[in-house]
């Protein structure tokens, strides 16, 4: 009996120092209910998903306590006339849905009212506006009446301006037998050497629309004088107006083909 005792006693001891020096590999747990997985020290575990904390491959305990982000595959929705954009989510492991980025629909892009029907004194008539963006027509009734004309003179078309022909309105409704002209466009003409190292244009369709721009092309590596590929004169390329600017661009650009008459269109 004293000798079972001891045993006992020697085991209680024995597992009371373990347990106080060894938690973290917990023993306790072998000693208590037998299970394997308290002596592991997981060497392999799963990255885990959005629906599955990670697990140790040996012993199958669960580690952690976090799932993992959701894996998202990403589209990109544009914005309509009338919907919102945005970047569409959907997660490869649980489904799970989304949105990002949203972006405001953009609304419609509406041009001119245009009569379809014309009103008479009797009849009502009808106009419409199109989208340029998605074709949308939108209409509108025009109460019956009879139109009441006014004269506008004609607009000569500009360089850069719309013109018009001389047309009729109604003081009454939007009707109107107005024709657009469109821009003319500059007409340059060719170049005079100004003496100093550039030369100008004249536009033809305005005589007060000039273009002047530094001297340019040409061979300047040798002695002689390079001869503009532009004006066809002689210039000193260190002389010209400005030197390092001139005009619009960095001196340089101009000597690499490119043309104001090209950038001022």
């Amino acid at each position: 009996m004293k000798r079972n005792a001891l045993k006992i006693a020697a085991l209680t001891v024995l597992l009371i120092l373990t347990v106080a020096l060894c938690t973290s590999c917990e023993i306790l747990d072998v000693l208590l209910s037998g299970s394997p997985s308290a002596l592991c020290n997981h060497p392999e575990v799963t990255e885990g998903s959005c629906k599955e904390y990670p697990t140790c491959l040996s012993c199958g305990k669960i580690i952690g306590t976090k799932y993992a982000p959701h894996d998202y595959t990403e589209t990109v929705i544009d914005p309509t006339c009338t919907e919102e954009g945005y970047t569409d989510l959907v997660c490869k492991v649980c489904g799970k849905k989304d949105k990002d980025n949203i972006i405001t629909a953009s609304g419609h892009s509406f041009g001119e009212w245009i009569f379809i029907s014309q009103p008479t004194a009797d009849e009502a008539g009808e106009m419409k506006r199109d989208c340029s963006a998605c074709g949308y027509s939108e209409t509108k009734e025009v109460a019956p009446h009879s139109h009441v004309f006014e004269s506008v003179p004609a607009k000569d078309a500009t360089c850069t301006e719309d013109g018009y022909e001389a047309y009729e309105y109604c003081t009454e409704c939007d009707y109107n037998t107005k024709v657009i002209v469109a821009a003319l466009g500059h007409a340059w003409g060719e170049y005079s050497s100004n003496g100093n190292g550039s030369h100008t244009t004249v536009c033809a369709n305005d005589s007060s629309h000039t273009l002047s721009e530094p001297c340019s092309g040409g061979d300047y590596s040798g002695s002689a004088l390079p001869i503009c590929e532009y004006c066809n004169t002689a210039y000193d390329f260190a002389a010209r107006p400005g030197n390092s600017t001139y005009g619009y661009h960095a001196l340089g650009s101009y000597d690499s083909g490119v043309n104001m008459q090209d950038l001022y269109k």
